[in-house]
C-alpha cells in the first residue's frame, strides 16, 4: 500500500506478468524492445510504463507524479533478461531513484520463470515458479549509504535468496527432459531411481556447494547433473567403468553445463586430483577387499582439508535388513542387468571395519548421516580435518 521502488532479478517475460498480478498500482520501467514490440508495445504504452532507455534521471518528475498517486515503480536492475538464469550485475538507476525520491526499496526474487520460458523463446516448459517478496528496505535505514552501496547490498541479498530456491525438486523436471527420449526402459529406471533417492537431497545437503567434486560410480549421471544444476559452482567429475552409461550421461543436451565432465574408467585405479568432495554411492561392494582399501586410501589422499566424502553402501553387520539389500542388488545386476559386475561376487562389508579403516588413515571425522528403513544402506560422512599447526 505504501509506494516503493520494487527491484527484482530478470529471466523471462513471465517476470512482468508475475509481478503485475501482485497489486494493481504498479508501473514498470521497460526497455525499447518491449516498448516498440508489435505485440506488447501498445499494452505497456497504454499502461503508462516508462522506457528505461530514455534514462531514469529524465523520468524523475513523471515517477514522482505517479508515486503521489499511490503507484510503486518496478525496475529490473540487471537491465535485461539473463540467458542462463544467473543474476548479473545490478545497474544503479533504481537505487538512484529511490535515494532521490526518498522511497523504500522492496526486493523481489523470481525463480523458475527462465526455465518456463527462456529468453528468445515463445514456448512454455514445465517448471516450478517461485516469487519471494523480501523485507522492505526503508529509506530511513539507507540515508547514510550511497546508492552504489545500496545496489551492491541488494544484489547480494537477492542472489542469496535465489540460491535458497535452487532446490532438487525444481531441477527434477530438467532431469526428466534430458532422459525422456533415451528409451522407455531408461526413462522408467530414471524416474524410479530419482524418486527413491528423493532427488538426491541428502547428498546435496552434505556435499560442498562449490569446488571440485568426484562422483565415483556415477552411472547415467543423474546425480552429477542434479548437483551441478543446484549449485553451478560445483565442478562435477563423473567416473564409471560402464562405457554405455557414460555415453548416455555425456550426451545430455538440455541445460548441459560445461562444469560437468564424465570419464569411462575403473574407479579403483582412476587418478584423482585434489578435490573438495567425493561421492561413493553403492560402489565399494563391486570391488574386492584389496580394491576397496586402495580406493578409500586414494580418496583420503585426494581430499583437501575441509573436504567431504559421502560413502553409501550396504552394511553387512545389519543381518536382517541386509537381506533386502542383497535382493535389490540381485535384481539390479542379474535380473534387470542395469549394473554390470566384474567376474567376482559382490563384496559387502561390515561398516565397523570401514569406519576403523578410514579413521586409521588419520585426520578425519566420521559420522553416520542416514540409515535406510528397509535395507542396510547407510551413509557415512567423512570430513578431512585441517592439519594441526
Amino acid at each position: 500500500k505504501k509506494p516503493a521502488i520494487i527491484v527484482a532479478n530478470h529471466q523471462s517475460f513471465l517476470d512482468i506478468l508475475s509481478i503485475l498480478m501482485l497489486y494493481p498500482k504498479l508501473i514498470f520501467f521497460t526497455n525499447n524492445w518491449v516498448w516498440n514490440s508489435p505485440f506488447f508495445g501498445k499494452m505497456v504504452q497504454m499502461a503508462d510504463f516508462y522506457s528505461v532507455d530514455d534514462g531514469i534521471e529524465n523520468s524523475l518528475e513523471l515517477v514522482k507524479r505517479k508515486v503521489e498517486e499511490g503507484f510503486s515503480v518496478v525496475i529490473f536492475p540487471e537491465g535485461g533478461r539473463s540467458e542462463d538464469g544467473s543474476i548479473r550485475r545490478f545497474h544503479k538507476g533504481a537505487f538512484f531513484l529511490a535515494k532521490t525520491l526518498e522511497l523504500d526499496i522492496l526486493p523481489i526474487v523470481l525463480h523458475g520463470t527462465g526455465a518456463a520460458m527462456q529468453k528468445s523463446d515463445f514456448l512454455l516448459s514445465k517448471a516450478i515458479l517461485s516469487l519471494k517478496i523480501l523485507p522492505r528496505i526503508k529509506f530511513q535505514e539507507t540515508t547514510t549509504d550511497s546508492y552504489q552501496d545500496i545496489a551492491k547490498n541488494c544484489s547480494k541479498l537477492i542472489k542469496h535468496e535465489y540460491q535458497l530456491l535452487n532446490t532438487a525438486e525444481f531441477y527434477h523436471a530438467w532431469l526428466v527432459q534430458n532422459y525422456i527420449y533415451k528409451g522407455p526402459v531408461l526413462e522408467w529406471y530414471m524416474r524410479i531411481k530419482v524418486g527413491l533417492e528423493k532427488n538426491y537431497n541428502v547428498f546435496n545437503s552434505h556435499i560442498p556447494l562449490k569446488g571440485k567434486i568426484y562422483d565415483l560410480g556415477c552411472g547415467y549421471g543423474f546425480m552429477s547433473h542434479m548437483l551441478n544444476w543446484i549449485s553451478p559452482e560445483r565442478l562435477i567429475i563423473g567416473v564409471d567403468y560402464d562405457k554405455d552409461k557414460i555415453e548416455v550421461a555425456d550426451n545430455v543436451s538440455l541445460h548441459r553445463s560445461k562444469e560437468v565432465s564424465f570419464y569411462s574408467n575403473d574407479v579403483s585405479t582412476f587418478e584423482m586430483k585434489k578435490c573438495d568432495g567425493i561421492i561413493l554411492a553403492d560402489v565399494l561392494h563391486y570391488l574386492n577387499p584389496m580394491q576397496q582399501k586402495a580406493l578409500l586410501t586414494n580418496c583420503h589422499s585426494a581430499l583437501n582439508p575441509g573436504g567431504v566424502m559421502l560413502l553409501r553402501d550396504g552394511d553387512a553387520s545389519q543381518k536382517q535388513d541386509h537381506k533386502n539389500t542383497v535382493l535389490t542388488e540381485f535384481f539390479s545386476t542379474k535380473f534387470l542387468s542395469f549394473n554390470k559386475t566384474n567376474e567376482h561376487e559382490l563384496e559387502f562389508f561390515d561398516f565397523h571395519w570401514v569406519q576403523k579403516f578410514i579413521q586409521d588413515l588419520g585426520q578425519v571425522s566420521v559420522e553416520t548421516i542416514e540409515k535406510s528403513k528397509n535395507t542396510s544402506n547407510t551413509i557415512l560422512k567423512i570430513t578431512k580435518l585441517p592439519i594441526p599447526v
